[in-house]
C-alpha cells in the first residue's frame, strides 16, 4: 500500500495451540507453509501446494492447527500456491518463550 509492505504479526505464549483459519477470497487456490517451524506429526498442514496439500479452492476456508508446546521463536507463514508469498501473502509468527519463574534461595 503506497508502496509499502504491511506483513501481518500474530504473536502467541509457547504451549499455546493456534487456530489459523483462513477464508480465500482470491481466484485460485490458497496453501500455507510455515517456515522453520516444525511440524511433527502434522507435515500434512506444512508443504508445498500440490505436494502434501491441494489447496485452499476460491470461496472456502480452512482452519490450520498449530501446537507451539515446543517451539518459540520468530517464523514466517507464506502462501506457497502460484508464488503468493511474492504477492505479499505471508505473515510472522512470533511464539514468545513460555514464562519460568526463577526459584530463589
Amino acid at each position: 500500500m503506497n508502496g509499502n509492505v504491511i506483513v501481518l504479526s500474530i504473536h502467541v505464549t509457547q504451549g499455546s495451540f493456534l487456530l489459523l483459519k483462513v477464508q480465500n477470497s482470491l481466484n485460485g487456490p490458497v496453501s500455507l507453509h510455515s517456515q522453520g517451524l516444525s511440524q511433527n506429526g502434522t507435515n500434512y498442514l506444512d508443504d508445498a501446494y500440490m505436494v502434501m496439500q491441494c489447496g485452499i479452492p476460491p470461496g472456502d476456508s480452512y482452519t490450520y492447527k498449530i501446537d507451539t508446546k515446543d517451539q518459540a521463536g520468530a517464523f514466517f507463514i507464506e502462501g506457497t500456491a502460484n508464488f503468493q508469498h511474492a504477492d505479499e501473502l505471508r505473515m510472522a509468527l512470533v511464539i514468545r518463550e513460555k514464562y519460568k519463574p526463577v526459584k530463589l534461595r
